[in-house]
């Protein structure tokens, strides 16, 4: 892909743009798949494939996904599996004339069955099949900490910075690595290592050179090799832990500061890299856990919050501490609608002194009394004349008092004050008439 440099800052400030509308709103697909497309321009095609996953997986139901991963794919020479996903797409839009092009150039390839929906399907049995990354899994810090990008797509916003997950990620989409880095063409590096400020003036000086950069003829040339060397960023070292006790406990404290500053400035995924580097220098401190569940809590990852503290809240010996996790998962349970749990929850924190548990206690307390009311009804729906006529005090009176013994029902038929509102519950079908 040649791309001039004035394409390649615009290409830039495009995908900032996509970063701070991802970081506000990390659940539209169209964001994503529009990054992904951002990305693709800037011929980084390994970030332009995970933006594609992410966003299919947020909604199946459209093709913006599937764009960047099948024109990554190809740029890979994936054509394989490229084809799959373009059936796909076309599938899905039948009359789309851009597909039926696209599907003409990978046409005469051989198929193979490719879902990007399913990329994580058996993960751990297709990492386990390759050597490198069967290492990989063999700590289980590593494994669990892998396990969060394969159950939450959300943290792929911001692309895969740790070697390692990337390399499974390759793994599980197909690709062969070696293929993967032999096929990255100087034009890339370009693309990829050169800081922003320096491009016009590194452009000018190897015009001045004679080097044509997009020319693979001089990928072998020596004085390119120095050059491209002298201009490309250093890339971040992988993530190697220190071997003695002392320093691992050292390293995991100085990764979970890293991850707190991270949390301050709202940048999610990093905290969470780091409170799981942290969690695998020391598997003691469960600290690290809680600070990732509190990351979690605020990406409304709720499910993710339940998981960490339902399992840590018992070892926590600290008062305070255990009622801030109670809380936490109380409100946890209270967004997923599991509100017999919030309550349980809400009222552990309450005894630790969360004070702030109180109000929310009475609320969850409020909401499942009124469930409870409900399993009177005779259907269950209701129109809006029943739910109108349940504002009544007098009817919501005779459903507690009949909640409290069916038998109630008889006598208060008996009773001036409630027997009109009886006949017309049983009219509406809100009360089953007793023989």
């Amino acid at each position: 892909m040649s791309k001039d440099n004035e394409d390649y800052q615009n290409d830039e400030k495009m995908l900032e743009e996509y970063n701070k509308l991802i970081e506000n709103n990390g659940t539209d697909s169209e964001l994503f798949a529009k990054r992904g497309m951002c990305y693709y321009s800037l011929g980084k095609y390994m970030e332009a494939f995970t933006d594609g996953v992410t966003s299919a997986r947020l909604n199946p139901n459209v093709t913006d996904g599937l764009k960047p991963i099948a024109l990554s794919l190809i740029k890979m020479e994936k054509y394989q599996e490229a084809r799959r996903v373009i059936e796909k797409a076309m599938s899905m839009e039948e009359t789309n004339e851009y597909w039926k092009k696209l599907h003409l150039e990978v046409l005469e390839k051989d198929t193979i069955q490719f879902d990007p929906m399913h990329v994580f399907d058996n993960w751990e049995e297709k990492l386990m099949s390759n050597e490198r990354t069967k290492k990989y899994l063999k700590d289980e810090s590593f494994k669990e900490y892998l396990s969060d990008y394969v159950n939450n797509p959300m943290l792929f916003k911001s692309g895969v910075k740790d070697p390692k997950i990337s390399e499974c990620l390759m793994v599980l989409m197909g690709v062969d690595m070696n293929q993967f880095l032999n096929a990255q063409n100087t034009n890339s590096l370009w693309s990829e290592a050169i800081t922003k400020e320096k491009q016009r003036e590194l452009k000018k000086e190897m015009d001045e050179k004679g080097i044509d950069v997009n020319n693979d003829k001089n990928e072998s040339s020596q004085e390119v090799k120095d050059f491209l060397k002298n201009v490309t960023q250093k890339k971040s070292k992988p993530f190697i832990p220190p071997k003695n006790n002392e320093e691992r406990i050292i390293e995991a404290e100085k990764e979970k500061e890293k991850g707190n500053e991270f949390y301050k400035q709202k940048m999610f995924q990093e905290a969470i890299e780091c409170y799981n580097r942290a969690m695998m220098l020391d598997k003691t401190n469960i600290i690290y856990q809680l600070n990732k569940s509190a990351v979690y809590y605020e990406m409304k990852q709720w499910r993710f919050v339940i998981q960490i503290c339902s399992n840590l809240i018992n070892k926590i010996t600290d008062q305070k501490r255990h009622g801030r996790i109670a809380f936490r998962l109380a409100n946890a349970y209270f967004e997923v609608k599991e509100l017999e749990n919030a309550e349980k929850y809400f009222d552990i924190a309450i005894k630790d002194g969360i004070n702030e548990a109180k109000t929310k206690y009475e609320e969850v307390k409020e909401l499942i009394e009124q469930e409870q009311e409900r399993k009177i009804l005779k259907g269950p729906t209701m129109n809006s004349d029943i739910e109108r006529y349940l504002m009544h005090d007098e009817v919501r009176e005779i459903i507690r008092l009949i909640n409290e013994n069916p038998n109630n029902l008889k006598k208060l038929r008996k009773d001036p004050k409630y027997r009109q509102y009886i006949e017309k519950m049983i009219q509406l079908g809100i009360l089953q008439s007793q023989t």
